[in-house]
């Protein structure tokens, strides 16, 4: 049988392979197989004693001596193993002490019997009884020392009279089979028979109490150790027909020898304590009452056959029959206090049970409920066959992004806390409010609350005061979309249209409620098919650039133009940039196709210039979206426009929406970046934003391109003309261009060089012009001589 090298290990956590372990351990042990060895010829020696006299018994106890002197260098040997812990090392050289002081009580026990003047006998001096007493109560001590855990005061006491009732029984038997003996004889061998039961309790509080570092197989070992020698000390009286046999030549042996296996089993074992909390099994749990079942046995016998010498079992019964009435009033307390204690822990896993199902179904910060369970309900409504049919509204909140990123998420937290609350207040208790993510809402209205019309604008309306939270009073819109009066849908299907019609009030300016209709699908679906045909319009060039010149007042001088994409579908014709741009915002196109556009207007605008003109050059101005700024390449792809095609960084200007810049963050820096190369910057569409002057503060910029809708105004007494006239003045404050657009009329013109601007552009002076418009635009008109004058003088347009 082949031993692998190192510790057993796996082989001691199964039963079933106790004999491989056993075979495997005594072969790598030589003392330990020393041990059983001598042990077994004793066995076979005192069995033969007792039907053939010996005339010498010095070899019994020669060989418990040797025995014991072995177990205690196996304890030594053990204590002296690296590796092993501290109160581990402490225990087993203890232990080994004890084992000395045990085998000094036999060497005692030896003279006792061998040297009196009946030789040989079963006598055992007093100093005998010291040794071994002072043995076992130092093996007990170490016991006691080892650390433990896990146990009740209740597990503590039963065990405690467990162990004392067996330990009655011991006694009683000693002192019913030694009733022939003298008194002193009896108490002596009681005394003997007890001893060992102290360190039965110290074995029993370490071996059944949890995680120690004393390999719990060993404690066993230990425990049976203790056990046997106890049993067979009670023996003792059977053995006085044979003077020169003692309990000691083989219960001293066995003990010693289970004590040398269970320090064998310390030293190979692959782990130096216990693994988890032990219970007695059910042989101990059955040994005390077979221990009372035994007593009362005796105490039918004892009356029977020798009633005079009944009395000290019947106070055994006595004592054993107390000791189990306070064991089961013990056991009944403490089976009550766990059953209170599992009355209440079912109590708790009940409402942990309802915390986990409302948790699952509805959301952390709000309360309100999630999307499954909204689907779940919307399920049932449809289910249910009402006429209506249910209705649903998706809320989603404008710019919700700003806040936590401006104010922080826990500001953020407290606004959505206060929608949902509002939102909970525009409905009836049956219909459902659900928080489906983020700062998406949907409210469910089922049966007769289906048909209130005028869902939409409560919502608007509550959602319209200020929310105060933390230190803010804050204005938040939504963005809504409603579906209703189908009966028949399915819940994600419903889900959809809302969505489709939020994103619909989205496009159309937010703020704002739209009702699902299946021409936002057709729109939804055109969308679509226009975005995949989009996707090759580069390769198939579709698309192209027209440029609308910009000029100076009041002469309509061009020095500049802003380039604008056009597409011209194959079958539908042209598409308005109204039409294709959001699509391309929205799939991520208008990142190529703004590449293309800058590397085209930067090659155009190259090709215009004229190195003899004497004027300032000309500049081109290019639309950047706001995908486009968060790019991480796109200031370097206006570096390699500029690069490529020789255009001067000074010529280029990127105009932004103020919408583009509003969150700050990587499009400004981007707008930053590119202003120290010295690209200009332009706010187009400037005063239509929410915060235009925080921008100028935020934002490099060199001009402002006035909306439209103001100029519009410019020759009517109003608040537009006013907004015209102080956003000059703003613009020459801060040393800024400033460059009104849509001008349409002459009159438009004068009024607005009356104001303070001395740049414009709009149909008054030119439409979008090709490039070869625009290259003879600008083109300097040859004279009779053939001399040429300066350029872009042939384009003017008056202004009065």
């Amino acid at each position: 049988m082949s031993v692998r090298a190192g510790p057993i290990g796996p082989a001691y956590k199964s039963h079933g392979k106790g004999v491989t372990m056993t075979v495997a351990l005594v072969r790598r042990d030589p003392l330990l197989a020393t041990c059983l060895l001598l042990t077994g010829a004793n066995g076979v020696w005192f069995t033969i004693g007792l039907f053939h006299p010996w005339s010498e018994p010095l070899v019994g106890w020669i060989v418990a001596i040797v025995v014991g002197l072995l177990s205690a260098g196996a304890c030594w040997r053990v204590a002296a193993t690296r590796g092993l812990a501290p109160a581990a090392r402490r225990f087993w050289h203890g232990l080994g002490t004890a084992m000395t002081i045990l085998t000094a009580g036999a060497v005692s026990n030896t003279a006792d019997a061998l040297a009196g003047p009946d030789a040989p006998s079963q006598l055992i001096s007093g100093t005998t009884i010291m040794l071994y007493g002072s043995g076992v109560l130092l093996a007990g001590w170490c016991v006691v020392r080892v650390p433990a855990a896990g146990r009740t005061r209740g597990e503590w006491l039963r065990l405690g009279l467990d162990a004392l009732t067996v330990m009655i029984t011991a006694v009683v038997f000693t002192w019913q089979l030694s009733a022939h003996s003298s008194t002193d004889t009896r108490i002596t061998l009681m005394a003997v028979t007890s001893l060992p039961f102290v360190v039965i309790l110290a074995l029993v509080k370490v071996a059944f109490a949890g995680s120690g570092p004393v390999n719990r197989g060993a404690m066993r070992l230990l425990g049976l150790s203790v056990a046997t020698s106890g049993a067979i000390g009670a023996l003792a009286p059977l053995l006085a027909p044979w003077p020169y046999l003692t309990n000691t030549h083989i219960g001293f042996p066995v003990g010693a020898t289970l004590i040398a296996w269970a320090a064998a089993r310390q030293r190979h074992s692959d782990t130096a304590g216990m693994v988890g909390p032990s219970r007695p099994g059910r042989l101990f749990g059955v040994v005390p009452y077979t221990a009372i079942a035994a007593t009362e046995g005796l105490l039918l016998w004892t009356q029977r056959h020798e009633p005079e010498q009944a009395t000290a079992v019947v106070h055994a019964a006595v004592a054993l029959t107390a000791i189990v009435v306070i064991r089961q009033i013990s056991a009944l307390s403490e089976h009550t206090r766990l059953l209170g204690r599992l009355d209440t822990s079912i109590d708790e896993l009940r409402r942990s049970q309802d915390r986990l199902a409302h948790n699952a179904t509805h959301d952390h910060l709000t309360g309100l409920a999630n999307r499954a369970l909204l689907e779940q309900r919307i399920r049932q409504a449809v289910e249910s066959g009402h006429p209506t049919g249910p209705c649903l509204a998706l809320v989603d909140l404008d710019d919700f992004k700003d806040i936590n990123d401006r104010l922080g998420h826990a500001v953020g937290d407290e606004v959505l806390t206060v929608v949902s609350q509002r939102l909970r207040a525009c409905v009836r208790a049956q219909d459902t409010v659900a928080r489906l993510g983020g700062d998406e809402f949907a409210l469910l209205l089922t049966g007769a609350s289906a048909g209130d019309v005028h869902l939409p604008d409560r919502l608007v309306a509550a959602l319209r005061e200020p929310i105060r939270a933390g230190e803010y009073d804050l204005l938040v819109t939504a963005s809504i979309g409603v579906v209703s009066g189908d009966a028949t849908a399915e819940p994600s299907e419903l889900l959809r249209r809302a969505d489709v019609a939020m994103y619909a009030s989205k496009q159309a300016g937010k703020g704002r409620h739209t009702h699902y209709e299946s021409e936002i699908d057709r729109r939804t679906a055109d969308d679509a098919e226009l975005g995949a045909r989009l996707s090759t319009a580069l390769d198939r060039d579709e698309l192209y650039l027209v440029y609308q010149p910009i000029v100076t007042l009041p002469t309509g001088r061009i020095v500049g133009a802003e380039a604008l994409v056009r597409w011209r579908h194959p079958t539908n014709g042209l598409v308005g940039p109204d039409r294709f741009i959001p699509v391309a915002e929205r799939n991520g196109l208008i990142v190529p196709i703004g590449r293309w556009v800058l590397q085209e207007a930067c090659r155009r605008a190259a090709s215009w210039q004229r190195p003899g003109d004497k004027g300032p050059p000309l500049r081109i101005s290019v639309n950047a979206s706001a995908r486009q700024l968060l790019e991480p390449g796109f200031a370097d792809d206006v570096q390699t426009a500029l690069e490529v095609n020789g255009l001067p960084p000074s010529c280029l200007t990127i105009e932004v929406t103020e919408t583009a810049v509003f969150e700050g963050g990587r499009a400004v820096e981007t707008l930053r970046l590119l202003h120290e190369r010295g690209v200009r910057v332009a706010l187009d569409d400037f005063g239509t934003g929410h915060s235009s002057l925080g921008l100028l503060r935020t934002c490099p910029v060199d001009v402002l391109k006035v909306d439209k809708s103001f100029v519009d105004g410019v020759n009517v007494e109003g608040e537009r003309r006013v907004i015209v006239r102080v956003l000059s003045g703003l613009a020459s404050g801060l040393s800024l261009q400033a460059v009104a657009e849509g001008v349409e009329t002459a009159d438009q013109a004068h009024r607005l060089f009356q104001f303070g601007y001395r740049y414009a552009q709009g149909y008054h002076f030119s439409k979008p012009l090709s490039p070869e418009q625009f290259a003879e635009a600008i083109a300097p008109p040859a004279d009779a001589a053939g001399g040429t004058g300066s350029p872009r003088d042939s384009q003017e347009v008056a202004v009065a």
